[in-house]
């Protein structure tokens, strides 16, 4: 949600700016003729993430599972092919996986939250050809552990860092760690452009075909008009708008003002929460070396009828609450009996129903952290919770 609490003044001058000052030319490719200074709004955004992630190479697109349909045709992933992911995940991970032709194998998490690395290894077979790992609410999987297991299987690794924009592993950005990274401008991550999606890698030749299948299959030449035919990649329109590049460009200016303040009041709650429920609840372990984006909270209850209890207190108290357990129709494999009888039916018996996952987030809440919240209101949210869990436990 952050993002769009700081949507101002500055968006709509950007606004502004792309139709008064540049020729309101609204789509990211071509009509160079009638942009005023030649200015390519998208391509300003992808150079200032390239600054910001420290990558050498940079794609917008519109959305965040465009980008990771794309990912996955770069890579030449086909009919028949097997792509290992984390049973608790956005959806749009598993459309894009089917919608190459491949086959998804979600695998079950750990208490921390994300894809867990042993059962990860165990469903490798001799079709897998990738693994996406998602960085769930804003904070690192294994990603260390993960990256070992693909070079060690010959496989390639997406980050899904859909969720974890300006969160970090060992010093690096989250979604520059493997071999393509991916990541969500829609409206509810930590900054947006309304939809818009990312595609980061340090491969030259991944990048051409990132540009030419976002583009029809033509690889469009940087600060050119012209576009030339690639014939090795299948493309389509995946496009971000100059509309959506204003905006999304002056979010990203705001970006680590943004994770500034998220993060202050993170530990300004979280302070609170092991001062006053430590010995009521288990907090998600965050895994050595990751420093989170901040703007998510989860606690771990000990029952399933204590959790549902629990939610209700928290929305009398109006603690706000975010995808656990708000959104899991959006984000848990054991919820998409309609995906699976259309693509592939026997797939949730042969993975167990991925009970284990179903029992961890059904023990699970997740609190949205606000970036203008103040101090006195973050510690109001956190009091909030506090009496909610005496309450309740």
């Amino acid at each position: 949600m952050p993002g769009l609490e700081f949507l101002g003044p500055e968006e709509v001058a950007s606004i502004k700016d792309l139709f008064f000052e540049n020729g309101g030319v609204l789509c990211s490719v071509g009509l160079d003729h009638l942009r005023k200074n030649s200015k390519y709004f998208t391509r300003d955004l992808e150079d200032h993430l390239r600054e910001f992630l420290g990558v050498a190479h940079v794609q917008a697109v519109s959305s965040g599972t465009a980008a990771v349909y794309i990912a996955l045709k770069a890579l030449k992933i086909q009919s028949g092919d097997e792509v290992i992911t984390s049973a608790f995940n956005f959806i749009g991970d598993i459309e894009a996986i089917l919608l190459s032709g491949a086959v998804p194998v979600p695998v079950e998490i750990g208490a921390d939250l994300q894809m867990c690395p042993i059962a990860t290894e165990a469903a490798i077979s001799s079709r897998t050809k990738a693994i996406i790992v998602p960085h769930m609410m804003g904070e690192a999987a294994q990603i260390d552990v993960l990256l070992d297991i693909a070079r060690r299987y010959n496989l390639y690794l997406i980050e899904d860092a859909c969720q974890a924009l300006g969160g970090q592993f060992a010093g690096k950005p989250l979604g520059t760690i493997g071999d393509i990274g991916v990541y969500s401008l829609d409206y509810g991550k930590i900054v947006t452009s309304g939809e818009g999606g990312i595609l980061v890698t340090r491969d030259a030749n991944l990048h051409k075909l990132f540009n030419a299948a976002h583009n029809h299959g033509r690889w469009t030449q940087r600060r050119d008009q012209a576009s030339e035919p690639s014939p090795f990649i299948l493309g389509f329109n995946f496009r971000m708008t100059e509309l959506q590049a204003a905006v999304g460009l002056t979010q990203l200016q705001k970006l680590t003002m943004i994770l500034n303040r998220v993060q202050a009041n993170h530990e300004i709650i979280f302070d609170i929460l092991k001062h006053e429920v430590a010995n009521w609840v288990e907090f998600r372990p965050l895994i050595s070396g990751c420093k989170r984006v901040g703007d998510t909270i989860t606690i771990l209850v000990p029952d399933v009828n204590t959790c549902k209890r629990l939610r209700q207190t928290l929305v009398a108290n109006q603690v706000p609450l975010k995808i656990l357990p708000n959104d899991l129709n959006w984000h848990f494999a054991g919820r998409w009996q309609g995906l699976w009888q259309q693509s592939c039916p026997d797939l949730p018996a042969r993975m167990g129903f991925w009970r284990k996952t179903e029992a961890i987030l059904n023990t699970s809440l997740a609190f949205s952290v606000r970036g203008l919240w103040n101090r006195e209101q973050s510690t109001a949210v956190a009091k909030a919770i506090v009496r909610s869990i005496h309450a309740t436990l």
